[in-house]
């Protein structure tokens, strides 16, 4: 089970008494003033940030390739009484086009307002995100992080959507260029 008492540096503890998304602490800080109350979120790749989202959010739909962490999640969310997080297992396998599409087929009945992409298969699920109903705001984590997630495609197909990127400038897991970032796109 996600055990709160056991977090990392960078993990910070929400008032709500949820442990915050493992998102840079200055996005933190701007998503926290967001009503999300009427709001359905989809997430690629699932964590506290399921919890803290279906703690806020109408609705959440979560798709993640690690079943134990969906065991996790779901019985965290069990212990909550959280009947809005709705979690999905898709392993997938990168090399497998049918297994790309099937990982980022959107949820029966997901209409999403915010997407968040931080698991596998980022660029797609970007791709994806990009093809939804607007207006949606999609949250990129990782975003352009060395060791994480650097993809010139994707910077140039969102490049021209309204976009904040928050660093975590004391973060120190990278080669001192491309730091840890969460970054916040408007697609209208």
């Amino acid at each position: 089970m996600l055990d709160i008492n056991n977090l990392v540096q960078w993990q910070l503890k929400s008032p709500n008494g949820h442990v915050y998304p493992w998102w840079t602490h200055d996005f933190l800080t701007c998503i926290e003033k967001w009503d999300l109350s009427d709001k359905v979120a989809l997430e690629w790749g699932g964590g506290w940030s399921s919890i803290w989202l279906a703690s806020r959010a109408r609705r959440v739909f979560t798709i993640e390739t690690n079943e134990k962490w969906i065991k996790d999640i779901q019985e965290y969310a069990d212990s909550y009484n959280m009947k809005n997080l709705e979690l999905i297992y898709r392993p997938c396998n990168e090399g497998d086009q049918s297994k790309i599409e099937y990982y980022t087929e959107l949820p029966q009945d997901c209409s999403p307002d915010i997407v968040c992409v931080d698991g596998v298969l980022r660029l797609e699920c970007i791709k994806k995100a990009m093809s939804l109903g607007r207006p949606i705001f999609l949250i990129v984590d990782n975003w352009q992080q060395s060791y994480v997630f650097m993809c010139p495609e994707a910077e140039e197909i969102l490049k021209p959507f309204k976009s904040l990127v928050f660093e975590q400038k004391d973060h120190t897991d990278n080669d001192g260029i491309n730091k840890w970032k969460t970054a916040l796109f408007y697609l209208e």
